[in-house]
């Protein structure tokens, strides 16, 4: 099987998020075919196996949050709580989530924003959205059929404690989102992803807001284990 793979065109294709860790990440490859293992090893081992010359490693595509992105209110709509439990993580909800993503994508956007069946915001494709105005983090409900994500729970008590800026859970309509002072998407993946247009609109002044930009470098931080104060968000790896 492997030496099949090999006469393909020689190369065996390795996904990673990080491609300069991809070595590192790839130190032990198990190759499947058909969902059966046919061979396992480090990739030094599955080279000299198949007769290799080299193995690649493809990364997906990666947008780039620092700089913020750019969303569109998609036309589908999150699935209401009436026909699947929107707080769960239930695997057939993200067909909806990928196809407002697939939209958002090919339509030239970095990602969606997607609005309840009665037309209130709700969420990202895959992350809880907060926006900046008149003085306050505004977010989604839990009735507005989003999931409640840890993330957001995180981040509605920095913002508290940490910019002592008050957050309010209410209903957003769509309009809101182009009049917004600054607006962020988050989550486990997204991390914290500022938004700096919607629907081709700027958002604010078209750049990474004051407080979204603080908030994410605390976010960052202590993600990654540099501030003491939050070392209960990680877990120390030796």
């Amino acid at each position: 099987a492997i030496r099949a793979h090999a006469a393909a065109g020689g190369t065996i294709l390795l996904t990673t998020h990080h491609l300069d860790e991809a070595e590192a990440l790839a130190s032990r490859v198990v190759l499947l075919e058909a969902g059966r293992v046919v061979a396992e090893g480090s990739v030094t081992e599955i080279k000299a196996a198949a007769g290799l010359t080299r193995v690649s490693f493809r990364a997906p595509a990666r947008v780039e949050i620092e700089g913020g992105i750019r969303c569109m209110v998609s036309s589908w709509r999150r699935v209401p709580d009436q026909a699947l439990p929107a707080r769960a993580k239930i695997t057939g909800s993200y067909a909806q989530a990928a196809l407002a993503k697939s939209e958002a994508v090919e339509s030239g956007f970095d990602e969606a924003i997607v609005l309840s069946v009665d037309g209130h915001v709700s969420e990202g494709s895959a992350e809880n959205l907060f926006m900046l105005k008149d003085g306050a983090f505004i977010t989604p409900p839990v009735t507005d059929d989003i999931l409640e994500g840890v993330t957001r729970t995180l981040l509605m008590k920095v913002i508290k404690d940490e910019l002592s800026l008050p957050v309010v859970e209410r209903s957003i309509d769509r309009t809101e989102l182009y009049t917004c002072e600054e607006l962020l998407l988050c989550g486990t993946g997204a991390q914290i992803s500022p938004v700096i247009e919607v629907d081709r609109r700027p958002v604010g002044n078209g750049k990474v807001g004051e407080f979204t930009q603080e908030l994410q470098n605390i976010y960052f931080g202590a993600v990654r284990g540099d501030t003491p104060k939050y070392k209960d968000w990680t877990i120390p790896i030796y």
